[in-house]
Parts: C-alpha cells; structure tokens; sequence
C-alpha cells in the first residue's frame, strides 16, 4: 500500500479533482486525468504511479472512509482529511 499526503485547502465549490489540479501545477506533482463520457475525469496517475501498475490503482478516502463518488464530485469540507491510497482492486 502506498499513502501520499499533500494539504489540500477547503472551502467554496472546488472539486477535490479541481483542488488536486491546482495542487500538481503548484507542487510539481506529476497527475495525469483521463475523461470517461458519462462519468467525468479520473485520476489515472499521480506521483509517478499509473493505475493498473503493480496491480495497484488511486482510490481516495476521506475521514478513513471509502469515497463513494469521483473526486470531480466531491466538494471538501473544512475539516476533512482525504488520503490517496495506491491499492488494489480488491479495495474498491
């Protein structure tokens, strides 16, 4: 398993997927997103990790629970903490 962590300022409308693109442009963190017709962008690679990549993919978590929505629907609240966790598949 492999945990990432990055501050990620709440407040206003943002998406987690938006707050996360500003994020990567200000920290040099490598992300790259792919658009699903229907379902918004995914995240597909941050930090250098790839989803399909040792059988690992990015799944997102917020106050140790299993997100039940795409990061381009999640709006985080002041007081959240949202991990990134690089899992198997077996943990969707």
């Amino acid at each position: 398993e492999r945990r990432e962590a990055w501050k990620i300022e709440s407040g206003g409308e943002r998406s987690l997927l938006e707050n996360m693109e500003t994020l990567a442009e200000a920290e040099k963190i490598e992300m790259k997103t792919r658009d699903f017709p229907g379902q918004g962008k995914m995240i597909e690679e941050l930090d250098g990790k790839k989803n399909g990549s040792e059988g690992g993919y990015w799944q997102y978590w917020v106050n140790e629970a299993y997100a039940k929505v795409g990061a381009g629907s999640y709006v985080p609240q002041g007081g959240d903490i949202i991990e990134w966790k690089f899992l198997g598949q077996q943990n969707f």
